[in-house]
């Protein structure tokens, strides 16, 4: 399955799991692609013309919630620049990374991340650095707001 490739300067979020989370940062288990799959499932905030992030996060929320999925206040959305996340996985790995559209009917905003030949634990390792770089949202709130989480400049952990 493939699709049209997303423009460089927009962003794709994706929801970690509170156990998939430390400090507030995504571990590289959050963003690594599994056995079997073909591509890292991402949300496009840039799909609906909304230009607040935290706005395009809150309709993420509600997309996601609204078919079935469970989301917690200590999980977070983790949110990538496609240019980026493109250039660092190349520099770090010499693969090219592709980020593409990839609608779904009850999602059309979905994405996937497809990492080609390179290891897929390496190009998860660049993509929680890349996510660490960037603010993290909270995965449920309970004002209308979203909750914005500033994250250090650490190291991701494994």
């Amino acid at each position: 399955m493939t699709g049209e490739p997303l423009p460089e300067s927009d962003r794709v979020s994706r929801y970690c799991r509170p156990r998939q989370v430390v400090n507030g940062v995504p571990s590289v288990h959050a963003l690594v692609l599994r056995q079997g799959e073909g591509h890292l499932s991402v949300h496009w905030l840039n799909f609906f013309g909304v230009e607040q992030i935290g706005a395009a996060i809150d309709q993420d929320r509600v997309r996601m919630t609204t078919n079935g999925f469970s989301l917690s206040s200590n999980g977070v959305f983790a949110v990538l620049e496609v240019g980026e996340a493109k250039a660092r996985v190349l520099a770090a790995t010499d693969s090219h990374l592709r980020i593409d559209h990839l609608p779904l009917d009850n999602d059309p905003a979905h994405a996937g991340v497809f990492c080609g030949n390179a290891d897929a634990l390496a190009v998860a390792i660049e993509l929680a650095e890349t996510a660490a770089r960037n603010m993290t949202y909270a995965g449920r709130v309970t004002n209308e707001s979203s909750q914005q989480r500033p994250v250090s400049m650490c190291r991701c952990r494994k």
